[in-house]
């Protein structure tokens, strides 16, 4: 415009479905008009096609299968997956980006966070071996376990008596974890020595 002696002016920007983003879209006077030197031409500058915009649905509580079906109705796509405790149901949505109600433009990434049920603490297996099967189940109850499978074997202790644990004292396991037992029988039972029969070792006479 400077060569032909006119001045340029910029007015604003507009959406165009025609021209990209950055182009001149629309200018004041058109194309072909006669201008004397020195006047000024107003353009628009192109901001690109306009994006259409929609309300974001709601994807809480709902599993990533079904947050993702949500998403493809709605034109939208399921970008970042994280997984975090939370005492929500396991595999639920529990948090989304962008929130729900935000204005967002077809095709854009959500990303979610979903539930992976409450973290369970851990605790310590206390010693079992030696106390009485009552005793050992009231400790385990105390730690936060429970007793597992419960067997019995014949042993020199007294019967009742904590012989062995599946799990060995001091090991972090998480709470609720059933620890087995075996218990004594007390001494196996000596075998029964046959009478003998007096008739036997007779001389036959």
């Amino acid at each position: 415009l400077e060569k032909v002696g006119l001045l340029l002016s910029v007015k604003g920007a507009e959406y165009s479905e025609e021209h990209e983003e950055g182009q001149v879209a629309r200018q004041d006077p058109e194309e072909g008009s006669s201008l004397a030197e020195g006047e000024t031409v107003e353009v628009y500058l192109s901001k690109g096609p306009e994006i259409e915009k929609m309300r974001m649905p709601s994807l809480l509580g709902e599993t990533v299968d079904s947050a993702r079906s949500i998403l493809e109705e709605n034109e939208l796509e399921l970008g970042d997956v994280l997984y975090e405790y939370s005492p929500e149901p396991e595999g639920t949505v529990i948090s989304q980006t962008p929130r729900v109600g935000n204005n967002v433009e077809k095709g854009a990434k959500v990303d979610i966070i979903v539930s992976k049920g409450e973290e369970l603490s851990e605790v310590s297996v206390p010693n079992l071996v030696g106390l009485s099967l009552e005793n050992a189940k009231n400790r385990l109850s105390a730690s936060g376990l429970s007793a597992g499978s419960v067997s019995e074997e014949y042993s020199n202790r007294a019967p009742g008596t904590v012989l062995f644990q599946g799990l060995e004292p001091g090991r972090k396991v998480e709470e609720g974890t059933g620890v087995n037992l075996v218990v004594s029988m007390g001494p196996e039972p000596k075998p029964e020595e046959p009478e003998e029969n007096p008739g036997e070792n007779g001389s036959g006479e």
